[in-house]
């Protein structure tokens, strides 16, 4: 397809459909933003790798649970807020810790005693989680 047009050697190296260039001057004149994109296609592969896209989405959450507890005034809402917030810190036991002070004001809820679950299961206390 490509005949004798010169190739990204990242492209083909990460076995990505292949980037063609028309000539050696055009692959010059375009390889740094070529690059670019690499470098952060990369840089997001990476994040995914290593939780930092739920990372951002737990925090997203956190804040979102701040907002309701804030308009609500609900001490339930307020430490289920509290753990969301844990949560993204990756502050798993003040997250375990607001969230059975959760239960103890509302044991009725259900998600929360899910969330207790995702909790303990993080900081390795599977055993508990199971309970």
């Amino acid at each position: 397809e490509g005949g004798r047009h010169p190739r990204c050697p990242l492209c083909d190296d990460r076995k990505l459909p292949s980037t063609y260039f028309c000539s050696q001057q055009c692959q010059a004149k375009s390889w740094p933003k070529h690059r670019a994109w690499h470098k952060e296609t990369d840089a997001r592969w990476d994040d995914l790798k290593t939780g930092g896209v739920h990372q951002q989405v737990d925090r997203e959450l956190a804040e979102q649970q701040a907002r309701i507890a804030e308009s609500s005034g609900s001490e339930y809402q307020r430490l289920v807020a509290e753990a969301a917030r844990h949560v993204a810190d990756q502050n798993q036991h003040r997250a375990t810790k607001a969230l059975r002070k959760a239960i103890a004001l509302d044991p009725g809820r259900p998600g929360t005693y899910f969330n207790l679950g995702a909790a303990l299961a993080s900081s390795r206390r599977s055993a508990e989680a199971a309970s």
